[in-house]
């Protein structure tokens, strides 16, 4: 009997689809917008880069005067419709960041839209619960930034570690947030980062790869958090004052540490 070629099978999961909304209205904040659009270029400009992780990249914003709350509503109610026609699944990951003025009124938290109005919280204002709702009835994995007040490398990524990481990504459902304050803390921007304090550590930690703790150019939920812990308070104390604090957390921690970017070879 004749002995046959070994064959080599290399396991590749199906790759997820990426999806970003970046959202910056333009309410009393300097640097809401390019915040916006400094996030969505993180993914934008480096699609060929993720490749190795997601399938596609798709990347919307919604930035300045067009960002009123019911556009952000509508906005985020096509991913619903998206879902509706097949075209984002259980495997997709969404990424959705906000950056605006966070304010609480009656123990809930608002988001500013673009043309907020003092004490029209329901007409100008966004309510985050139901920003939650809309979110919670998408079967995709959900990744939220929130960059507002009162929120609450080396060597190439190995094949088989960024197959081990879709393997992790296809198994998880749920959502996960990181804020870049706690509930009783201001958010800080600044000229000197031309965004917000959250937002600069963001680009530092996922576009210059500082996030990669472990060195193995990708980039999980956890990195991420981690250095936002370390990053951001550092960053406000040297620039806005030693007494100054704030300190991002990461909540509905629903997604586990899942790879969110993969870095250049």
């Amino acid at each position: 009997m004749a002995m046959s070629d070994t064959i080599t099978i290399t396991y590749s999961p199906i790759k997820p689809r990426l999806f970003v909304f970046s959202v910056g209205p333009s309410p009393d904040l300097m640097f809401s917008q390019q915040d916006a659009m400094d996030f969505a270029r993180l993914f934008s400009d480096r699609q060929d880069q993720l490749a190795p992780l997601f399938s596609e990249v798709h990347v919307s914003t919604m930035i300045g005067d067009t960002a009123e709350s019911n556009r952000i509503m509508a906005g985020l109610e096509e991913y619903t419709l998206m879902h509706n026609y097949g075209n984002l699944g259980a495997q997709d990951l969404l990424l959705v960041f906000f950056s605006s003025h966070g304010v609480i009124h009656k123990n809930r938290f608002y988001l500013h839209g673009s043309k907020y109005e003092s004490g029209r919280y329901r007409s100008t204002a966004l309510e985050f619960e139901e920003l939650r709702e809309i979110l919670d009835e998408l079967p995709c994995k959900k990744l939220v930034f929130v960059d507002a007040c009162y929120s609450g490398g080396a060597k190439a990524a190995n094949p088989e570690e960024v197959n081990q990481q879709l393997r992790q990504l296809n198994l998880v459902q749920g959502m996960s947030m990181l804020v870049s304050s706690k509930a009783n803390q201001f958010s800080y921007e600044d000229p000197q980062w031309e965004n917000g304090a959250f937002t600069e550590g963001i680009v530092s930690g996922l576009g210059q790869g500082e996030a990669d703790l472990n060195d193995d150019q990708m980039i999980t939920i956890y990195e991420l958090a981690t250095y936002l812990g370390e990053k951001v308070p550092a960053l406000v104390k040297e620039t806005k004052g030693p007494h100054m604090i704030q300190h991002p957390e990461l909540l509905d921690d629903q997604l586990g540490d899942v790879v969110i970017y993969v870095l250049e070879d």
